[in-house]
């Protein structure tokens, strides 16, 4: 019994590394924020200079990100705005849009009656209720500092 426990706790620092997650990247910088939509949509969310965000999307048929460029700037709330397709061209440094007008996406919040932010996106007439934002962490210090794995 005291060997299984011991192995147990032997075994909890490797599985932290195992869980650790790269940041994706959407177009030329990492992700900033993410969050869960439904049960396991995944959403990875940037904003860019001029205030737009960019969400990416793991598209269930190739298993790749699938990038989305808000139409207009976004407030710093985060209200609902239109996604529509884009990639990046590493050219010209821009997230240009692709012709996919059948795509529908709308992502973003609405103050609820407890002045708190509730998160949703629809794909399409299919609505998703959003979790928490959450930040990536930022590693620059580990990375320089911290002990090499």
């Amino acid at each position: 019994m005291k060997f299984n426990a011991l192995l147990l706790l032997s075994l909890l620092p490797i599985s932290g590394f195992t869980h650790a997650a790269d940041i994706p990247v959407l177009g030329d910088g990492k992700a900033e924020i993410h969050q869960i939509c439904g049960k396991s949509i995944d959403v990875q969310i940037r904003r860019l200079n001029d205030d737009s965000l960019v969400i990416g999307l793991i598209n269930n048929k190739t298993n790749k990100r699938d990038l989305f460029k808000s139409q207009e700037p976004v407030s710093a709330e985060m209200k609902y705005a239109k996604f529509v397709p884009v990639h990046f061209d590493n050219l010209s440094k821009n997230f240009v849009e692709e012709e996919k007008p059948e795509i529908e996406i709308v992502w973003g919040s609405a103050i609820n009656d407890k002045k708190e932010a509730d998160y949703t996106l629809a794909l399409g007439p299919e609505i998703y209720d959003c979790g928490l934002l959450q930040k990536w962490p930022h590693e620059e210090a580990n990375i320089l500092y911290g002990e090499t794995k």
